[in-house]
This record gives structure tokens, sequence and C-alpha cells, in this order.
């Protein structure tokens, strides 16, 4: 719940930094903002995370635990929450300084979270079950080959969804590509980290 609770600051760091987010992230708030955030990040979140978790109860029962159903209820809702308080307390960076490190600090935050997350070992995550049950599917994949496909996916159709037709540029940007290349490398590091404490 902690780790949950850790992911979701670091979004809304992303969020308010305007300067893209990782690419599941990105995919989602492609929505909220086709929707004109009628719809808030936390409830697109759920609906397309519950979409994996059900290709996850068909296929990777034996995978799900509370650590599941945690990622997949509270990292919208936390991200949700500390978003309104950053705008409550007019913290939201407008000089592109500010904003580069509040970005440094939601890669930062993110990837630490997913590691705290992780390290419960209280199951898969939704998003990651579909990536197991492929490489499990598609024998010549491994894990972080199908990882960087579906990443790729959800960040072109983000673009397309965002740049292209919404002509924002907030949602896919340098972040976008950052969470892509380093992600990997800084979840490694932290688990590490977390795991020896």
């Amino acid at each position: 719940i902690i780790g949950t609770l850790i992911i979701g600051i670091g979004v809304a760091f992303n969020k308010a930094a305007a300067l893209g987010q990782d690419p599941l992230a990105s995919f989602i708030f492609s929505f909220v903002y086709l929707c004109n955030e009628k719809i808030p990040y936390s409830v697109w979140y759920i609906i397309i995370n519950f979409i994996f978790f059900i290709f996850m109860f068909v296929y990777l029962r034996n995978r799900i635990n509370f650590g599941t159903i945690a990622g997949l209820l509270f990292i919208g809702i936390f991200s949700d929450i500390f978003y309104s308080i950053f705008i409550t307390l007019n913290i939201i960076p407008e000089t592109i300084i500010i904003r580069f490190i509040y970005m440094t600090l939601g890669i930062l935050i993110c990837c630490f979270g997913i590691a705290f997350y992780g390290s419960a070992n209280l199951g898969l995550g939704p998003y990651d079950a579909v990536v197991v049950l492929i490489s499990k599917k598609i024998k010549k994949l491994k894990f972080k080959h199908v990882r960087i496909i579906l990443d790729t996916i959800c960040a072109v159709i983000a673009f397309i969804i965002s740049n292209i037709y919404l002509r924002r540029t907030d949602i896919v940007n340098i972040n976008t590509i950052l969470m892509f290349l380093f992600d990997g490398p800084l979840i490694a590091f932290f688990s590490k980290i977390v795991i020896k404490i």
C-alpha cells in the first residue's frame, strides 16, 4: 500500500511538470483528456487495468494476490489526491527549470515506489501480468522484449491521441522517453536497496 502511495506521488509530480508520463500513464492520461477530464485519471486507471486484470484472472490466476488488487485500486486514486494537493497548495511549477526538477523527482519517486511495491512480493500488477502472459505464450519473446513492445504501443497510441489529435505536449514528451529508457535500471537499483533494508 505504501508502494502504491509513493507511485501515486510520482505520477502527480510528473503531471505537475507537464513534460510527459511513463508509457502506461501517458496512455491512460490520453483518455482522460480525450473526455475533457470528465472522468478522472483514477477511474480510467482502474478501467484500463481491470481489462488487463481480466486476462490475468483467466490465464494467470495463481499470480493474483493482495498487491495486485492494491495496485489496481490505489495508484490512480493516490495520484489524483496528491495532484489535488499540489493545486490546493499552489505548487504547480511555471518555470522550465522547476518543471525539470519536478520531472526528475517524478521519475525517481515512481521508480522507487515500483521497487517498494514489488519487494512486498504480493502478486503481479495487471499490466506486468499481461507482459508475463504474452512472454509465456510466445516463447521466442523474453519478458523485457514484450515490455518494450507494450510500452511502445501505449506511447504511440498516447502520442496519436494527445499530440496529434488533441495537440497537447504534456502527456507524451521528453519524460516519456526518459522513463522508457531508465525505468528498468532505476527500479533494479532501488529494488536492491529496498531488499537489503
